[in-house]
Order: C-alpha cells, then sequence, then structure tokens
C-alpha cells in the first residue's frame, strides 16, 4: 500500500495563544490600578489644600463693599442681603443674596460678586422716584410709571401728586403704567415751558377726555384736552400775565375747547365775583 504523502497538520499551540490573553488583562488591570492611584493622590492633594486654605482663611470673606448708593445706607443694603463677615466667599449664595437686596423698595435693580480673595461686591442701582401717585395712599412712582414704595403725606411738599388713578389701573399692570406715564410726560412739558415760572404746578389729575392741572399758590386749575397741550399753555401763560396785570385771580381755566381750541374760558375767584353774588365767567380768545 502506498505511503500517503504531504504535510502534517500542526495542532494549535494552546499556550502560545493564551500568553497575549493574559498580558493584555494584566495591561488593562495596571492601566486601571494607575488611573485610580492618581485619582486618589489628587483627591488627597485637593483635600491637604483645602484643609490649608480654610485653616489660614484664605477665602474667608473679610470686606462687603457696595456701590451706587445715593440714598441708601450701605448698613441697610448689608441686612438685606444677610452677607456676614467671616464665611467661606464659596459658600456665599450670590442668587439668593442679589434677590434679598432687591427687595429693598429704594433698590431697582442689584449685582454681587466675589472679589477674590476675600471680597464681596455689591452693586446697586436705585430707584429715583419722578413723582407721587394717590391710589388708596401715596406711593412713589419713577420714570417707567411703576409705584414701588408707599410715600408719607409729607412727600406731596417734595413732588407732584398724580390723581385720578384707581388701585384697578394696576391690576393690568402695563395699563396703569402707561397712565403714569402719560402724567409724568405732561408734568415735564409743563415744567418745561414759561408757564411754570408763573404758577409752579402742584398737582394733576385725571379726568374724562383729558387733564386737570393745580397750579400757583392758590391754586387754579388748568382743564386741558388730551392733544396740543403746549398750545394751551402758551394761552394759558399769556392770560395769566394778563389777569396778573389786574391784579385778579383766577379758580379755573378752561383750555379743553375742541371745536375752537383757540378759545377759552375762565371762571375768576370769589373774591372777584360780581357784586350780587353771580359768578364772573369769561371767555377770551
Amino acid at each position: 500500500m502506498a505511503a500517503k504523502t504531504g504535510k502534517k497538520r500542526s495542532e494549535p499551540n494552546v499556550k502560545r495563544d493564551r500568553a497575549p490573553r493574559t498580558g493584555r488583562a494584566m495591561l488593562g488591570l495596571a492601566y486601571a490600578l494607575g488611573a485610580y492611584l492618581l485619582f486618589l493622590g489628587i483627591f488627597l492633594c485637593w483635600r491637604e489644600m483645602y484643609s490649608l486654605v480654610m485653616a489660614e482663611n484664605w477665602f474667608t470673606v473679610s470686606s462687603i463693599d457696595v456701590r451706587g448708593l445715593e440714598r441708601i445706607d450701605k448698613k441697610e443694603i448689608v441686612r438685606f442681603s444677610r452677607l456676614e463677615i467671616g464665611v467661606s466667599i464659596f459658600d456665599v449664595d450670590v442668587n439668593r443674596a442679589t434677590a434679598q437686596v432687591e427687595a429693598h423698595p429704594w433698590v431697582k435693580t442689584a449685582r454681587i460678586s466675589r472679589r477674590l480673595p476675600d471680597a464681596i461686591l455689591i452693586e446697586v442701582e436705585e430707584q429715583v422716584a419722578s413723582g407721587l401717585v394717590h391710589l388708596d395712599r401715596f406711593y412713589y412712582v419713577n420714570d417707567e410709571g411703576v409705584p414701588f414704595k408707599i410715600a408719607p403725606p409729607s412727600a406731596e411738599k417734595e413732588y407732584v401728586v398724580i390723581e385720578g388713578l384707581h388701585p384697578e389701573d394696576f391690576e393690568q399692570i402695563e395699563l396703569g403704567q402707561s397712565k403714569v406715564r402719560r402724567a409724568l410726560k405732561l408734568i415735564r412739558e409743563y415744567k418745561a415751558h414759561p408757564m411754570s415760572a408763573m404758577a409752579a404746578l402742584r398737582g394733576i389729575r385725571f379726568r374724562h377726555r383729558g387733564f386737570e392741572l393745580a397750579v400757583g399758590e392758590i391754586p387754579t386749575t388748568l382743564v386741558l384736552g388730551k392733544k396740543k397741550q403746549n398750545e394751551a399753555f402758551d394761552r394759558a401763560a399769556k392770560l395769566w400775565r394778563h389777569l396778573q396785570r389786574r391784579g385778579q385771580n383766577v379758580d379755573v381755566i378752561h383750555l379743553d375747547n375742541r371745536p375752537h381750541p383757540e378759545r377759552l374760558s375762565v371762571r375768576l375767584a370769589k373774591d372777584n365775583e360780581n357784586e350780587d353774588g353771580s359768578e364772573n365767567r369769561n371767555e377770551h380768545r
């Protein structure tokens, strides 16, 4: 029988196949152990540094600076913020402290920031009162028409009082603010007019289709429409000079004649009444 020819099939080398897999497993274990030791070292170093920093008070709040104040006292702002000297600067809740400062009625906006290593800065924009609005009581209002603080009755000696509004007007806040802004605009226009030098503005009241302005020492009421108010001030100033030359006092000047705005009517004060006691009304052009 003839012998079979050909190469002998080689048997797999089990030991040689196992060696690379074992080596890779050991290498992976070494990497994992190295990473663990690295992170452990970083953590221990961070903890030691933190302990050192806290022990040395490097990041302990030592000062609280407040900027932007004119009306409010610094101590009052710090009290509202509830920030304290001696705490870690990283434990300060900046957002909460900002909200607490903005709760102060004379603060419009506030910004609080850390100043490493040991200072806190509070920057404040104060409210600016542009007038008083009389609702259920007196309130200061800013340029945006927002009532922001209850005012004492004595404040009407310092600010022009806006009347004729009601708390219900502010149930829709934008509507209430819009009305106050219109009144503030009219106040600015009157104060910029020469009439203001002759009869200072004391108050303003909303009325149907216009405004009533209380001016002068007596005072006199100027009744205005909604439009062309500067032209009405021109006519009022001309009449005022005429009446002053005659020594006459006036209760009311009507400047709201819509069909004929060039006309105005006057009701003289009681000391200028006719002898029979009747009211003295005059119409002027």
